[in-house]
């Protein structure tokens, strides 16, 4: 009854809220705990344990909704930093305030005790998410999946411990590969609307070539973030076989760091050699780490006329520029 008296309160103060994420996973993960189905007579750290994992569970679809992945670390990065924060940093940070005025400097030594407990946790946390098998990528293409998805979740974590392997049979979409939906021969060519600039993704039936990567204006704006990413995890991409940027321009090359921090890249050609000093000169101001993504990067190979090959039935030819062009 509280929880969705809480409900009623929030929309009737902003209704439009119905439209951000965080509305839906804060309630549905307090639902998820409070309706879930635990184990009885278990140690305490077994329902802890408990808790996490149908967490996980409960949040699954949402979080493939929104985020388009699954993160496989949620319950070892909560199993720590709930503990800390809740029993750590929340109460310095509330003994700090009531002194704040009285005593500001031991306020002062418990915030900054507070502060520095943070930093160790945010960097471990920060570690354990920079890890390869971190997250696992998934994004609905299709209602129906959502659908079977969401009935599975709700069956693993809402009932009888001795039903849940049925619900289990539900998230057999978000672990089976994709099904190559073009024929030998066949391509499928999407231009992205990312404004000024161009970002166009070639699939074939068993490869992915990504020509230009729209623009970086900053951190919040990233067409290779923010739009050309999202689509590939839409279409099921897990990796992208050959990456071509025109040049140099930000307006062509700058998403391109965001997209190869995400996948490994196979190939790359490009008509311009130093178009990765000037994407790293562009994106200093951001703060990124240009170093550990253009480490991973293999040797450009510079676009010239006559390159040529076949993917699954599918010729790709370079026509521009001419071999004996002094173009870099």
């Amino acid at each position: 009854t509280a929880l969705f008296r809480a409900v009623w309160v929030v929309l009737f103060w902003d209704p439009c809220v119905v439209q951000s994420g965080g509305f839906w996973l804060s309630f549905v993960a307090v639902f998820v705990l409070v309706y879930a189905r635990y184990s009885h007579d278990v140690a305490r750290w077994v329902q802890h344990l408990e808790a996490q994992w149908v967490c996980l569970i409960g949040l699954l679809p949402l979080s493939c909704w929104y985020f388009q992945q699954i993160s496989l670390v949620s319950m070892v990065a909560n199993l720590v930093a709930i503990p800390v924060v809740g029993f750590m940093v929340l109460p310095l940070i509330l003994l700090g305030s009531g002194l704040a005025i009285s005593q500001a400097f031991l306020a002062k030594l418990l915030f900054h005790c507070a502060l520095k407990i943070l930093m160790i946790l945010g960097i471990g946390l920060t570690w354990l998410s920079q890890k390869k098998w971190a997250i696992w990528q998934y994004s609905f293409s299709y209602s129906w999946e959502f659908v079977v998805v969401s009935l599975g979740c709700a069956l693993v974590v809402f009932t009888q411990r001795t039903s849940r392997w049925i619900g289990l049979i539900g998230l057999f979409p978000v672990i089976l590969p994709a099904m190559p939906a073009l024929k030998t021969g066949q391509f499928k060519l999407t231009v992205l609307d990312v404004g000024q600039g161009l970002a166009t993704v070639i699939k074939t039936r068993q490869h992915t070539l990504v020509y230009d990567t729209g623009a970086k204006y900053s951190s919040q704006l990233d067409c290779g973030q923010h739009i050309v990413i999202p689509y590939l995890l839409l279409e099921k991409i897990r990796k992208i076989d050959t990456l071509v940027v025109s040049h140099g321009d930000n307006d062509h090359a700058g998403g391109a760091l965001a997209i190869l921090n995400q996948w490994p890249v196979a190939k790359y050609y490009t008509s311009d050699l130093d178009a990765w000093s000037k994407i790293k000169s562009k994106n200093t101001q951001f703060s990124i780490n240009t170093e550990a993504i253009l480490s991973k990067i293999t040797p450009a190979t510079r676009c010239l006329a006559g390159i040529r090959w076949e993917w699954d039935g599918v010729q790709f030819v370079f026509l521009h520029p001419p071999r004996d062009s002094l173009f870099n």
